[in-house]
């Protein structure tokens, strides 16, 4: 699929500065251009968070798990803007942090971001109006993904090798995430938004027609 191809893409150019480095933070802000033929034009915003503790990683997590089926429904559904429109977290390149992808037929790469920039101010409302009962449930249900470990011991012994979230499965963590209550889902919230707005922190690749 051509948003993999981009995906792929945009890893090669982002891992070049450091090819061997573990999770220590937000990577430089970058931002890329990509020529192409002909096809679907794409954007990929990746939006690692700002810092390493544990309060940021749940606060990435759960603003993640949020926007993931509302950006779906806005960008895919209401304003068909093509084939794709993807939103998750994500470990790649040896970061982690939020994912969103688009593709579309009839949108270049720059009104992609920009859709996406505004799918993110509308959320300051939506974050707002969400009730106490269905938060609670989206931090249920992060808390479950991130506690979880394989039956299967040799598949639980990769987990602890290889996951980036260990420490987010502790006694201590878990009271961090229920203390998540909307004032400050909604301030992280804000700050994710100006990261993803002004390229604190974050990456950005879009595409364009090669020039003739």
């Amino acid at each position: 699929m051509f948003i993999r191809c981009r995906i792929s893409s945009l890893a090669v150019l982002a891992s070049g500065d450091a090819p061997a480095r573990a999770f220590r933070g937000q990577p430089a802000a970058a931002r890329y251009t990509l020529t192409q033929d002909l096809g679907d034009n794409a954007m990929i915003l990746f939006c690692p968070p700002p810092a390493a503790d544990v309060d940021t990683r749940l606060a990435w997590r759960l603003l993640a798990l949020i926007y993931q089926p509302l950006f779906f429904q806005q960008l895919r559904v209401e304003q068909n803007i093509g084939y794709v429109a993807s939103c998750g977290f994500h470990n790649t390149v040896w970061h982690e942090g939020v994912l969103f992808a688009l593709q579309s037929p009839h949108l270049n790469g720059e009104e992609l971001f920009q859709r996406t920039l505004s799918f993110l101010r509308q959320m300051e409302q939506r974050l707002g109006e969400m009730p106490a009962d269905r938060l609670a449930e989206r931090r249920s249900t992060l808390w479950r993904m991130l506690a979880h470990r394989d039956a299967n011991r040799f598949i639980r012994a990769g987990q602890e090798c290889f996951a980036l979230d260990l420490a987010l499965t502790t006694p201590q963590a878990q009271a961090r995430l229920a203390h998540m209550d909307q004032k400050r889902l909604r301030g992280w919230h804000r700050v994710f938004t100006d990261s993803a707005t002004h390229s604190v922190g974050s990456l950005l690749a879009i595409t364009v027609p090669k020039a003739p």
